[in-house]
């Protein structure tokens, strides 16, 4: 059956958007967005998708936005057009992986409405489920519980609520929590009953 191998037998996309606020509701936009991309249980750095966005129209200066994209740094961005097809290339017949999964997948599904994952899982659900004891299940927590906050900067940059650093963060965690539940051992099956969403709820919540 799909999903009975080996989680570390599939490849994985661990993607981080920086949108223009969910209070936009309707016309939040992709600011930036950046893909990580796990195989054969490692996560490869090496080759990160990132870019930039120029949105359809100005970013509003909001106080809970907490990535500092201003208008003078995405003047010369691509429009989400021009890179959606390598974004799609990067996502297709991939399990996709986000902290707090669900926001990023409803934005970006507004801009690719199909990508052809094999599945959705959720980090922080993920947390949630093996790591009963973090008061806070934020990335910046579930990285720190790991210690992986040295690693995260070197291979993502310094800042939080960058998408990079955030993809990075999400990809270093995700394998170090996968090697733990049930010994690593864990099909992908397993994986989405623990931490998997579905992308017909997701679908719904859009719609309400």
């Amino acid at each position: 059956m799909e999903g009975d191998q080996a989680w570390d037998r599939y490849r994985y996309a661990v993607v981080d958007l920086e949108g223009s606020g969910a209070q936009d509701r309707e016309k939040e936009q992709i600011l930036s967005i950046a893909i990580v991309t796990i195989s054969r249980g490692k996560v490869h750095t090496a080759d990160p998708f990132y870019s930039l966005v120029k949105p359809e129209y100005p970013i509003k200066r909001l106080p809970w936005l907490k990535h500092n994209i201003t208008n003078n740094m995405v003047e010369d961005a691509p429009k989400f057009a021009e890179i959606a097809p390598a974004v799609a290339e990067r996502l297709r017949h991939t399990v996709f992986v986000a902290h707090n999964a669900r926001v990023d997948w409803k934005l970006l599904t507004r801009y690719i409405p199909d990508p052809e994952v094999q599945a959705l899982l959720d980090t922080l659900k993920m947390s949630r489920k093996l790591n009963p004891t973090l008061t806070q299940h934020r990335l910046p927590d579930v990285v720190r519980h790991y210690g992986l906050e040295e690693t995260v900067k070197e291979l993502g940059g310094e800042a939080e609520h960058h998408a990079l650093h955030d993809a990075v963060g999400a990809a270093l965690a995700f394998v170090r929590m996968a090697a733990e539940f049930r010994s690593g051992k864990a099909t992908l099956s397993e994986l989405k009953r623990l931490c998997g969403i579905e992308n017909d709820d997701v679908v719904q919540e859009l719609l309400l």
